[in-house]
């Protein structure tokens, strides 16, 4: 697998991206996405003049393909206030494999972390698994120590819970980083790379100088 884009041209793609989702969250309440997306990609960049083919409005389109394969790379903090934004993506070179880590994050003065409010780092595949191994094994464990403690005591006073449905979803829960390991995305490289070079370029033509 070659690079999806050069390293200095990772940031553009972020923006483009981002610039792209806004887009389609301001006038989801108005109209459907897909029938849309090249009107918003023009109001987003500006003009009309456009360097796709002018069918950016359905659903195979590159422009999209591109667009949810970024989205896609999140990982989900929802249930945090004020969360970090965390972004992953693999790359291989020859016989090496990396994973890339952006992470970003806007301190609302209520909640905040002790890293930098940007971070973007690097490490090899093998140890980001190693790591992801470590991580999932310490904290099954944790949870079913949990699970053990309260089946012992016989739940909680004064909770309604359902002891056995807790043991069974946390034993299905531990076969959940092999299903997700096993499964391998179809992911179209080429459409994502043409969307990806389609989104860059608008971003380069908003940033000519104009005079």
């Amino acid at each position: 697998m070659k690079p999806l884009v050069a390293d200095s041209n990772r940031t553009k793609l972020v923006i483009s991206c981002r610039k792209w989702s806004l887009s389609c969250r301001d006038t989801a309440t108005r109209s459907s996405p897909l029938v849309t997306v090249r009107q918003r990609l023009a109001g987003v960049f500006g003009g009309e003049r456009r360097n796709d083919d002018g069918s950016a409005d359905v659903p195979d389109h590159p422009v999209v393909t591109a667009v949810i394969w970024h989205g896609a790379h999140y990982l989900d903090f929802g249930y945090l206030r004020n969360p970090p934004k965390l972004r992953f993506w693999r790359t291989t070179r020859d016989d090496r494999g990396e994973i890339a880590m952006d992470w970003r994050h806007e301190d609302d003065g209520e909640i905040g972390f002790t890293t930098e409010p940007t971070v973007q780092l690097t490490v090899p595949t093998t140890a980001y698994l190693e790591a992801v191994h470590t991580l999932n094994r310490q904290l099954i464990d944790t949870m079913g120590q949990r699970v053990d403690e309260l089946e012992r005591r016989g739940g909680l006073p004064g909770v309604d819970l359902d002891l056995v449905y807790l043991r069974r979803e946390h034993d299905d829960r531990r076969h959940w980083l092999a299903k997700n390991l096993d499964r391998s995305p179809k992911t179209d490289w080429n459409a994502v790379r043409q969307g990806s070079r389609l989104l860059l370029s608008d971003v380069q033509q908003a940033d000519a100088p104009t005079g």
